[in-house]
């Protein structure tokens, strides 16, 4: 079962999971600050939740999108939270020079979209070099979920 289409985007159907101070975030990173979250995405795609009315049934959930702002998402996603270099798009892989070129406007994406294996390649490279490489600076951690990967699962720029 998923949220329908109508649903998702009403302010009565988001429910806010977890709130952490900016400097906080900064200082321990996405994975510990999302460690308990995780854990418990974790534990509803494996065991799922049990619902008693009207009959007694389990049922095995999964993150299915995050929504929120270009920073927010690049963030989340461990992508470089610079939008005036490089890379710049979560979808293709559209840089700044050819986005911004005498201040124009975005249009659509290219036709080179991130692939999950793209983007898993490069961030464990950027894990293993510790430099930031294509724009990507590490894993992100919702990934470790059965259900959810950043490239394709986050708000499009």
């Amino acid at each position: 079962m998923e949220i329908q289409a109508p649903l998702r985007s009403k302010v009565s159907s988001i429910q806010l999971v977890s709130l952490v101070l900016s400097r906080h975030w900064k200082k321990f990173g996405n994975a510990l600050c999302n460690q308990q979250l995780i854990s418990d995405l974790q534990d509803l795609e494996t065991n799922g939740l049990e619902i008693s009315k009207p009959v007694k049934t389990v049922r095995k959930v999964g993150l299915m999108y995050i929504m929120g702002d270009n920073l927010g998402a690049h963030t989340i996603s461990e992508l470089s939270q610079s939008f005036s270099s490089g890379l710049i798009c979560r979808w293709c892989k559209a840089s700044y020079t050819e986005v911004c070129k005498d201040a124009c406007a975005y249009r659509d994406c290219r036709d080179d979209l991130w692939t999950r294996e793209d983007y898993d390649r490069l961030a464990s490279e950027a894990v293993a070099t510790g430099d930031e490489i294509d724009g990507v600076k590490g894993h992100c951690a919702f990934n470790k979920l059965r259900s959810f990967h950043c490239i394709g699962q986050l708000p499009p720029c």
